[in-house]
């Protein structure tokens, strides 16, 4: 082991049967690692979890090669479940049962997730076309993107960006905000507001007696 014997079975969870095929491609199964432990004979009670890792290694990458052509619409389902575009209800009800979430938190969550995600993404905009450098708001998205490519779309994968995605979102508010105060402003143009007609000038005192 280098460092710890997570990785590997995160990864027999995302890539087996269960998770591309069926109703729930692109999210996990703890029974993907069940039956390659049990193809294998471990013994999950008193087996070394170093033989357990290396067994999932081995059968995940040996499933992942002989279903290559299965592997960019599982990717693409991943992403769909990251982004709440692919069976957004299931993911809800997913993350309600497997992740203990309290259920109106996450379904509130996933409602809001729509305008601010649309937020975020005119805010990066916004800040490209000021010249304003976008790479540390970008780069946790980013890092969202490669672990969700890896593994599986969740909810709580997104918590590393959400920052982000809230400090973009706070720039397109802020845009809209600027804008709507400017329209509100008169035209300089147009003075106070008043009649732009020359005054009349005073009369004369022969037109006045007159």
């Amino acid at each position: 082991m280098l460092l710890s014997n997570g990785f590997e079975i995160t990864l027999a969870t995302s890539n087996c049967e269960y998770t591309f095929y069926g109703p729930t491609t692109g999210y996990w199964s703890l029974q993907c690692s069940l039956d390659y432990l049990e193809r294998n004979g471990f013994d999950e009670a008193t087996g070394d979890q170093s033989v357990r890792a290396e067994i999932l290694r081995r059968e995940t990458l040996d499933f992942m090669g002989d279903n290559l052509d299965r592997l960019p619409v599982v990717v693409l389902a991943r992403w769909g479940r990251i982004t709440g575009l692919w069976k957004p209800t299931q993911q809800v009800e997913l993350d309600e049962f497997n992740e203990r979430m309290t259920p109106w938190v996450i379904r509130a969550a996933a409602v809001s997730w729509y305008p601010v995600a649309g937020l975020a993404i005119a805010g990066a905009v916004i800040l490209r076309r000021r010249r304003v450098p976008i790479s540390p708001v970008v780069g946790p998205v980013l890092v969202v993107a490669v672990v969700v490519t890896m593994f599986f779309g969740q909810a709580r994968y997104r918590a590393i960006a959400e920052g982000a995605i809230a400090l973009m979102a706070a720039v397109a508010i802020e845009a809209l905000w600027h804008r709507w105060r400017t329209s509100r402003r008169p035209d300089p143009g147009d003075g106070d507001g008043r009649d732009d007609d020359p005054a009349p000038e005073p009369a004369t005192v022969s037109e006045r007696r007159g």
